[in-house]
Formats: structure tokens, C-alpha cells, sequence
């Protein structure tokens, strides 16, 4: 599904004619949707079961950049090398 949100995010990012990466643009823009999706639950989780943290700034900071940082490692691997490794094969079969 990822690799789907991906693919149609490209095909429209390149009728932009202003856009000149669209590969990255939508790697950055599913990457955010679903880093976001991933802090909604967590929100609603702690609403839900009444969680209560007590982390400092630096701590807030350190968890947010660190898995932002994963999310967007496994949408490069699940997307970005893998468009490239598509439209290789593409390429050598045309």
C-alpha cells in the first residue's frame, strides 16, 4: 500500500512542471503521512489509556527525531531506492 500511495504521488508530482524531484518530494510527503498517522495513535493511545509522561525537551526531541529518522528509513526502502531500482529494469527492457 505504501509502495501504491508512493507510485500515484510520482505520477501526479510530474505533471507539476515546476517540480524537478518528484521521486523525493513523494518520498518526503509519504514518509510525513505516515510519521504522522504514527503520532496520532500514540496521541490517542495515551488520551485513551490515560498515559502519562513525564520527558524533557531534550527527551521529547531525541524520540521525535529518532523515529522520524526510522520512518523515513523504511519509506526509503520500501520506495525511494526501490523506484530506482524499477525504473532501471524499465529501462534496460524498453
Amino acid at each position: 500500500m505504501i509502495k501504491e500511495i508512493y507510485y500515484w504521488t510520482v505520477f501526479y508530482l510530474r505533471k507539476v512542471k515546476t517540480n524537478d524531484m518528484p521521486e523525493f518530494n513523494a518520498f518526503l510527503s509519504v514518509s510525513l503521512m505516515i510519521f504522522f498517522n504514527i503520532a496520532t495513535i500514540f496521541i490517542v493511545a495515551k488520551y485513551i489509556f490515560d498515559i502519562s509522561l513525564k520527558l524533557s525537551h531534550n527527551e521529547t526531541t531525541l524520540v521525535g527525531l529518532s523515529s522520524g529518522l526510522f520512518v523515513g528509513f523504511i519509506c526509503y526502502l520500501f520506495t525511494y531506492k526501490q523506484k530506482k531500482r524499477d525504473s532501471g529494469k524499465i529501462r534496460q527492457s524498453s
